[in-house]
């Protein structure tokens, strides 16, 4: 009985520190900045235009305040979105790759991070900045699962009618 005793125990102790481990990751051991070639970059580099999501294995397109097409001002409805900005992305090959697509509600809403009345984006901002605090359009199945309807995820207070729009690439999460 003893020996069990003592094996429960590590067991069990075992089981905390991984546990501990595991929630306490830092958002550097998830996200990796990217350049425009997809190549890592260092965590602490001052220029990044993809995030690799390693929990998710997301690729996630970063906004910029310049007025490029990844400009972070720039809003969409859900009927003018393929056409008018992942059309021209995935023409552009922007990291490499054309396959770049508007994310599904869950996918998006994986960014997200809970700050309780703050008018800040909810997002971590140290690998995502330029995020606005407002919605982010996103997709989700229609009652047959015959095609996408529109939905968002908001990621802070602010209130406009067309949404701003975060595109994702990788094996999608549903």
């Amino acid at each position: 009985m003893r020996v069990f005793g003592r094996f429960q125990l590590i067991l069990c102790s075992f089981l905390i520190i991984c546990f501990l481990a595991i929630t306490t990751a830092s958002a550097s051991d998830r996200f990796k900045k990217m350049d425009a070639q997809s190549n890592e970059l260092p965590d602490d580099a001052e220029e990044w235009t993809i995030v690799f999501d390693t929990k998710y294995g997301l690729y996630w397109e970063i906004k910029s305040a310049d007025e490029s097409i990844h400009s972070n001002a720039g809003t969409y409805t859900f009927t003018n979105v393929g056409d008018n900005f992942i059309a021209r992305i995935n023409a552009d090959k922007f990291g490499g790759y054309s396959d770049w697509r508007l994310p599904t509600t869950s996918e998006l809403a994986t960014l997200r991070k809970r700050k309780k009345d703050s008018p800040e984006a909810h997002i971590d901002l140290q690998y995502f900045p330029g995020t606005l605090p407002s919605k982010y359009m996103s997709q989700g199945w229609c009652g047959s699962r015959s095609e996408y309807q529109e939905e968002s995820v908001k990621f802070g207070k602010q209130k406009i009618k067309d949404k701003y729009v975060r595109l994702v690439r990788g094996q999608p999460l549903e």
